[in-house]
């Protein structure tokens, strides 16, 4: 799950995966099942450092134009198709 505690860490998980010839990555937004007390801490979505990482793993995403990373919950299928147009 990604959140503010890891996901400086998305392209070294990609990595892993490619270096151990994984079927697929999968990389989604960490979720409220009320273990952490104060969840909104978690929020990281509407940093720039965040966008800028998310940004370079769509590029990479494209650039692979194959199933390998998914990430569901971080961008839209309909995000992820139109931008290969």
């Amino acid at each position: 799950m990604v959140q503010k505690d890891n996901y400086h860490e998305m392209e070294k998980i990609i990595d892993l995966g490619e270096k151990y010839s994984a079927d697929r990555v999968w990389l989604n937004k960490i979720e409220d099942w009320g273990t952490i007390n104060d969840f909104g801490s978690q929020h990281i979505w509407d940093t720039s450092d965040y966008k800028s990482r998310l940004a370079k793993l769509v590029d990479r995403i494209h650039a692979r134009d194959d199933r390998f990373i998914e990430c569901p919950t971080l961008i839209s299928e309909e995000a992820r198709s139109k931008n290969r147009n």
